[in-house]
This record gives C-alpha cells, structure tokens and sequence, in this order.
C-alpha cells in the first residue's frame, strides 16, 4: 500500500497561499459544517431487530445464559451470536465493569467505531494521496454513509473501524516507519484485524488490503514473512479463543453465516449494487471521485489507479450478490475517499478560471442544499444530495423510531395481570423481548402451559407477574408469510387455554389496519399513505390492541391474504419449489444449538 502514494500529487494545501485569518476562519466553517451534518450520531436508535438483537445478547450474556435469547430459533441465535460476537463481547463488557445501562454500551460501540473509522480512513487517505488532513476529512465528510450508517445501532462501523485503524497501522508504522521494526506493527494490526472480524464476520473481505499494504514495505522484504507470520498468528488467536470462550469456532461462524443467506437470499442485482454505492458516496462526491479517477489516468498513474481497483474489485466478487444495505459499503470508505481528496485537489487548481469556478460551486451548493428526490428508506432516510439538510430528517427518523421503543415501554409498564402478548414481524418481535428484558422479566419454566404450546412461545417473570410472548414470525427464512398461518393455528390449537387470558396484539401499524381500521398506533401518519408508500418513505410505526375473538378471526384472515399473495408472486416469478426450502428452512431454524 505504500505504492498508493502519489509523489505529484496536485496541490498538497490549497489554503496554503491564502492569509492566515481566511485559513482560520475557513477551517472553523469546516468545524461548524462537520458538526452540523454529525449533529444525529449523538442520538443513535435500534434500525430494526437486528440492532436489538446484539444488545438483547449482550444483556443475556451478563445477567442470565446466553442461550435465552432465543430458544425457539436455535439457528437465529447461533447467526447473531457468532457473525456479531465482537460488539456482543464489546457491550456486555461494558455492562460488567462499568456502571453503564440501557443503550449506552451500544452507543459508545458506536462512537468508539466511528473514530476508528474517520480517524484510520483520514490516515490512510492523507498518506496515499500526499494531500492535508483538511482536505482528507472533507473527502469522507462528503460521502454520506460514512456519517449517516453511525446514527443508528449497527456492527458495521465498528468492525470496519477496527479492520481500518489495522491497516493504517500496516501503511504508516512499517519497517520504514519511524518505529524501525515492522514486528510488533504487525502484532497490533493482527489484533484489530481479529477482533474486526469478530465484530463482524465480512471484515475478512479486506484480507486483500492487509496483504498489499503489507507487499508495500519493499524497503526491507526481509522483514515481509515474518511480519505476516506475526499478523496472521495474532488475528488466528483472537478469532480461536474468543469463539471457544463461546463455543463455536471461525468455521462455524462462517458455515452458520452461508447457511442463514442462503435461507434469506434477496438477490442482489447489479443496478442495485450501483443505487447502494450512490447512496454511500453522494452526488458531489461522485463527481469528484470521478475526477480524481480522471486525474490519475490522464497522469499515467495507473498502478495508483490499479492498487484501490483491485482492492475494492475483490471486497465486490467476494459479496456478489450479497449487497442490501449502505452500510456495507463502510470498509471501503478509505479507497473511495482516495478518489475523492485527489478530485478535491484537482479542482482546487482551476480556480483562477473564474467562471467554470463558479459554475462548479454553484453546482456544488444546489447538490449540497437541493434532494433531488424523495428519500428512501435505506435504513434511514437516505438521499444522494441535500446533505445540509438532512440532519433535519435523520433527527425526525430517529425520534420515530424510538417513539416505538417508549410505545412498547409503556404498554409493558401497564399490564397488571398476566398477559400474552402476539408479534408478527422481525422488529416487533425482537423490540418487545429486548423492552421485556429491560424491564427484568426473566425467562422461567412454563408449567402452566401445554409443552406443544411452549415451544410457540417465550415465558418471563418478575416477581409474581408472568409475560407470555407468542412469535409468529419465522426469522431468516425470506419466505416467512407463508408460515403466519400454519403457527397461528397451531397456536389456536395447542394454547386454547391462553385464548380466554389477556391477549395483547403487537404489529405494525399497517397490519394492524388491515385487522380493524381504526386502532391506536405508535405514531400517527396520514390515513391517505398508502402501505407501499408508508413502507418505503416513513418508518413503520408499532401498533398494540386486545384481541377480541372477532378480531382474532379477522387477523387469521389477514394472515391468510398475505400468504397467498406471497405464494402467487413466487409462481409468477418462476419459484414453483418454493415449498421445498421453506421446509428446509424450518427444519434449519430448529436445529441443534452449539453454544454454551
């Protein structure tokens, strides 16, 4: 990777000819933006169950047996646990050796993760680019997911944080470094690479960065095996002993990971790929990639341009397929980041053309101030332009989205009696067991129910006040509609006794709808939003009602429909053995646990 730094590169400091005050007073302006557009990663929110479900972890882990996190879905627990140990671990030693509560150890992941990221991809850019820190900073400021994947809960940021600050570690401390020996470099960058991996399995997709940076030191090649002896037996250890400490190996994370795509595969087609890389890098920043791209073809730099290709070609042949959301762009921030600082600095040098100068910062404002379109619910509300005022909606986003954490808080905090409780989606299901654990019910053995009925539902405790929590939904397996019929049947048919108790129905707002128009929701949204549109533009909003017996008529009705639509878009998208995998895939769920 050291053969990433470019000796002609232009204008290393475009502020270096001005007077100081313009200098100070511009960098300020900078500070002031850079704080405006990060103002939203001091409120972090759960995006969806997936988020609840490393914290829920990480709680378990602490206070009962890990293993209670879900004993109906062996599968599920074994997917989170191994492909996330690394910010499961991170938290739940938070919530041993400090005072810490709640969302705080998942916050501090955060803010930790995004350090490492910002501060490793700054590194590396300013080094392979020769560019300032000022100018390196604005290139990974303008790209959008950078800042936005760290508003919500994710294990992205920090695995990549850890794998990236590795790397800068390879580039900056080699044999040529001022440390003099490349040894005890490799060790540490060895350690982060591990515990990225463990934070988050994909992270070994940089593999190929480690080792060109590590190709890099050509001053002393004599140091090269030994200086990957090192790396590789440090990231070894770290990814041996911490998955026995749990029970499983690397190999099992990487067979539980391809067992549980394979049961949610969406496809990935290549126009999706490019609208996730848009939505990463932006419209200004996009074009100032593409201009550092150009600088360095019409520079003949094309071992320049070829070391980040590859990199980047390998981390996408390696995910093909397998690219759904925004944040997994992350590990790549640096390599794009590379492209962007040397447009920035190629452009700096037009600036005595005054009016291609002012076209391009009259292009810049409108893309910076303008959304070109709706924002799309990619995990947030996601936009290519309109950057300065996105803190506005993402702020909007996050308050929604914790509207249904207080909602579920305080529907908990009113039952006074038993109560069962029905989930039907992912987040519902995932948001009510983390909300219950918050609260300390505690998992309990069910003697009042039926064992058939017990292997539907999960029972709690606190103190003589029992929560039963009915789970409908099939986690993983894509085409889990098809199943909210047979298992609520079954419920009907092993847990009659439950009927006539209290039955509390937690959905979304939508299906909640669908069941009785007119339900309380969460959050209140505009009767004419349609579902495609209220999925797609605006978080779901959480629902809870009693169910009369009509109305749990009317919601197997519900359940029914949606099957049904999903079988007959299965067969009209060519699927006919679709009952075949959803077999395996319940078969898959239920299978053996192998964690202690």
């Amino acid at each position: 990777m050291q053969s990433f730094s470019f000796a002609r590169t232009p204008g290393a400091d475009p502020l270096g000819d001005t007077p100081r005050t313009a200098q100070t007073v511009a960098k300020l302006a900078f500070v002031v933006l850079a704080g405006w557009l990060l103002l939203p990663i001091l409120t972090p929110v759960h995006v969806e169950g997936f988020s609840a479900s490393i914290q829920s972890m990480a709680m378990h882990l602490v206070g009962d047996r890990l293993q209670n996190y879900d004993r109906i879905f062996p599968l599920n627990l074994e997917l989170f646990a191994t492909s996330r140990a690394g910010m499961m671990l991170a938290a739940a030693s938070m919530y041993m050796v400090a005072p810490l509560s709640g969302e705080w150890p998942m916050r501090i992941c955060m803010w930790l993760g995004f350090a490492l990221l910002v501060g490793a991809s700054t590194i590396l850019v300013r080094t392979w680019t020769k560019t300032n820190t000022w100018i390196a900073l604005a290139a990974l400021l303008l790209m959008p997911g950078v800042a936005e994947s760290a508003f919500f809960y994710n294990d992205n940021v920090l695995s990549a944080g850890l794998a990236l600050a590795g790397l800068a570690l390879v580039v900056t401390r080699g044999p040529q470094g001022p440390s003099g020996s490349g040894t005890t470099t490799a060790l540490l960058a060895g350690l982060l690479f591990g515990a990225a991996v463990l934070a988050r399995a994909d992270a070994v997709l940089l593999g190929p960065a480690f080792l060109l940076a590590f190709i890099g030191w050509r001053r002393a090649p004599l140091r090269l095996f030994p200086a990957l002896l090192a790396f590789g037996a440090t990231a070894g250890l770290v990814l041996w002993l911490v998955p026995a400490w749990l029970g499983f190996t690397f190999f099992d994370m990487l067979k539980v990971a391809e067992q549980a795509v394979a049961l949610w595969d969406r496809g990935s087609a290549l126009r999706m790929v490019f609208r996730i890389y848009f939505f990463f890098i932006g419209l200004p920043a996009g074009l100032l990639l593409a201009a550092g791209a150009a600088y360095l073809v019409l520079r003949r730099e094309y071992l320049g341009l070829a070391m980040p290709l590859v990199v980047m070609l390998a981390y996408n042949l390696a995910y093909a397929g397998k690219i759904w959301e925004v944040r997994q762009v992350l590990p790549l921030t640096p390599f794009l980041g590379m492209f962007i600082a040397l447009g920035i600095s190629w452009a700096w040098q037009v600036r005595g053309k005054r009016v291609l100068a002012g076209l391009a910062a009259a292009v810049a404002l409108v893309l910076l101030l303008v959304p070109l379109g709706p924002a799309n619910m990619t995990d947030g509300p996601r936009n290519m332009s309109g950057r300065l005022l996105s803190p506005f909606a993402w702020r909007a986003w996050q308050q929604r989205e914790r509207a249904n954490f207080d909602f579920l808080g305080e529907l908990v905090d009113r039952q006074t009696a038993d109560t069962l409780f029905i989930t039907d989606n992912w987040s519902a299901d995932r948001y009510l067991h983390l909300v219950l654990q918050e609260r300390g019910f505690r998992p309990m053995a069910d003697r009042a129910i039926p064992q058939k009925c017990a292997a539907l539902l999960e029972s709690t405790g606190r103190d003589a006040l029992t929560m039963r929590h009915l789970r409908l939904h099939t986690p993983i397996l894509k085409e889990w509609r098809l199943l909210l019929p047979p298992r609520f049947d079954a419920y009907r048919a092993e847990c009659g006794e439950l009927l006539a108790a209290r039955v509390v129905y937690v959905s979304d707002a939508y299906r909640m709808q669908a069941v009785e128009p007119g339900l309380p929701t969460a959050i209140d949204y505009p009767p004419e939003m349609a579902l495609g549109r209220l999925q797609k533009h605006a978080s779901v909003p959480l629902a809870a009602n009693p169910l009369s017996p009509a109305q749990t008529s009317a919601l197997r009705a519900v359940f029914a429909n949606e099957a049904e639509d999903t079988r007959r878009g299965l067969l009209a998208s060519g699927q006919t053995s679709f009952q075949a995998r959803v077999d395996q895939g319940q078969r898959a769920l239920a299978g053996s646990l192998h964690l202690h």
